[in-house]
């Protein structure tokens, strides 16, 4: 679920500021913070800038905190509360085979792409969420930014982490 496009207010009382802001949230439970959107700013000394910026719903209904943090995770507003009102109409179905990057890869750099649908009648919003397996060991796993799918878009993901653990040989 959309919220909109937004336009942030950055006032700066203090020295001049160049650099990185994260807006990003967390459900109230959890510890760390996801990031949903960042920008490259500057911002003078006692001046404000206005950033543009699309903001989505996280997947999953509940009670959810919402901040402003620098590049260094210092707080530069919030965290504020927000309710996420329940909306499971999605189906997330891949509509392709994985492939992996090629034979070659590092261990550092271990990539692969899917195509993915969504197939429900409800907009998806949140990470996608990936895992490796190797028999019953997980080799690697991660997930993405973020994403929006409307009902009935698809989207290529593309996939690049670090492997964990031994590479397999035979």
């Amino acid at each position: 679920m959309a919220l909109g496009e937004s336009v942030l207010t950055l006032s700066n009382s203090g020295d001049d500021f160049m650099g990185s802001i994260y807006v990003s949230i967390k459900k109230e439970e959890d510890t760390e913070f996801n990031d949903l959107f960042n920008a490259q700013v500057n911002v003078p000394k006692d001046g404000s800038v206005l950033v543009k910026c699309e903001l989505f719903a996280p997947r999953g209904s509940g009670n959810y905190q919402m901040l402003i943090r620098d590049q260094y995770n210092r707080i530069i507003d919030g965290p504020r509360p927000i309710v996420v009102a329940p909306n499971e109409n999605y189906e997330l179905e891949a509509v392709s085979q994985l492939t992996v990057g090629n034979y070659y890869m590092t261990p550092d750099n271990v990539t692969a792409t899917i195509d993915i649908k969504n197939v429900g009648t409800g907009e998806y919003v949140g990470p996608i969420y990936y895992r490796f397996i190797e028999g019953s060991a997980n080799r690697f796993s991660g997930s993405t930014q973020v994403m929006k799918f409307a009902p009935g878009e698809t989207k290529t993901i593309n996939f690049a982490t670090a492997f964990e653990g031994q590479p397999y040989t035979e």
